[in-house]
């Protein structure tokens, strides 16, 4: 599996969930970003499934309601997640209350590179 110089991450909360591989390491500062940024990319996905359903962006609880995704709030900070709707557009933020925070998306455009 792994020589002396290097090591293998096993998913803790999911042993058979696959781990990362030689020389991987995730601070958990960068873990808490990566996760949230997910979190932000799955409610944009919703919000343009939501769009094309309904021709406006919507809600969290009308997101769920239509049944697009689970309620989810940043992993970091655990606060929900900020969603300003205008009458085309949408804006999504973390609340991560420290700078730099984990970013945002606008219109399925995301903050971060």
């Amino acid at each position: 599996c792994c020589s002396p110089d290097s090591f293998w991450l096993q998913c803790q909360e999911y042993p058979l969930h696959a781990g990362g591989g030689p020389g991987t390491y995730w601070n958990p500062y960068q873990r808490a970003v990566t996760h949230c940024r997910s979190h932000m990319m799955a409610i944009a996905s919703s919000e343009a499934m939501f769009y094309g359903q309904f021709v406006r962006y919507g809600t969290m609880d009308e997101l769920l309601q239509a049944g697009y995704g689970p309620y989810l709030t940043c992993p970091g900070c655990h606060l929900d997640y900020v969603i300003d709707l205008g009458p085309e557009t949408y804006t999504l933020i973390c609340p991560m209350p420290t700078s730099p925070n984990h970013g945002s998306v606008v219109d399925g455009m995301i903050s971060w590179q």
